[in-house]
C-alpha cells in the first residue's frame, strides 16, 4: 500500500533526511551545495520551508537521481557506485573523518555574531560588505557566499537584531535593528 502525505514539502523534507542519514551525511553537506545554513536545512527537513523545483532538481542530482524520484519515498536508495563522484569524495572524506567542516561552520556563526555585536552594522551594509569584514580563510571559502548572510539575517537566530533596510541594486541591505528604527 503506498503511503500519501497531503504535503509535498513534508513528504520531500522526510526523504531528505532518509538519504542524509543513510549516506552518513551532515546537513551541512546540503548546506554548502545550496549555499544557505543548517537552519534552511532543517526547516526544508521539518517541512516548515517550501522547496522549488530548483532546488529539489539540485538535491537529488547531488545523490544522481531525479527529483522525482528522490520525493518518492517507494524509490530505492542509489548504490555508492551510482552516486556522482563529488558525492561519494565527501561521503569518504565523513567517514575518515571525525570532525569535517564543523570548525570552519562553528567559527563562520561566531564571526557572524562578533560582526553583529559590534559597532560595523551600526551603518548599512549588503552582506557581500558584511563577508568582507570575516577573517581571510573564511571570506576565501567558497562555501561562504553573502547568500549564507542573507539567510542568517533575514531567516536565522540574528533576524532579532538585523534587519532589512532596502536594496543595492539585487542585494538586500542590512543594519542593527536598534539603528534602522532609530534612522540612523
Amino acid at each position: 500500500m503506498t503511503k500519501i502525505i497531503a504535503d509535498a514539502s513534508i513528504e520531500f523534507g522526510l526523504q531528505l533526511d532518509a538519504y542524509i542519514k543513510h549516506f552518513g551525511l551532515e546537513r551541512t553537506d546540503i548546506g554548502n551545495l545550496l549555499s544557505t545554513t543548517v537552519r534552511s536545512i532543517d526547516k526544508i527537513i521539518a517541512g516548515e520551508k517550501g522547496v522549488v523545483l530548483k532546488t529539489m532538481e539540485k538535491i537529488a542530482g547531488f545523490f544522481g537521481i531525479a527529483y522525482y524520484e528522490m520525493a518518492n519515498p517507494n524509490f530505492p536508495f542509489p548504490t555508492l557506485e551510482e552516486l556522482p563522484q563529488s558525492t561519494r569524495d565527501i561521503i569518504l572524506n565523513r567517514e575518515n573523518s571525525d570532525k569535517p567542516d564543523r570548525d570552519y561552520e562553528a567559527q563562520f556563526t561566531k564571526h557572524l555574531e562578533d560582526i553583529v555585536k559590534g559597532n560595523f552594522l551600526r551603518e548599512e551594509h549588503t552582506a557581500k560588505q558584511v563577508l568582507g569584514e570575516m577573517p581571510k580563510e573564511i571570506r576565501e571559502n567558497e562555501k561562504y557566499k553573502p547568500a549564507r548572510i542573507t539567510d542568517a539575517f533575514k531567516n536565522g537566530a540574528l533576524a532579532k537584531f538585523v534587519v532589512v533596510v532596502g536594496k543595492r541594486g539585487r542585494e538586500y541591505v542590512f543594519q542593527l535593528r536598534e539603528y534602522a528604527l532609530k534612522g540612523n
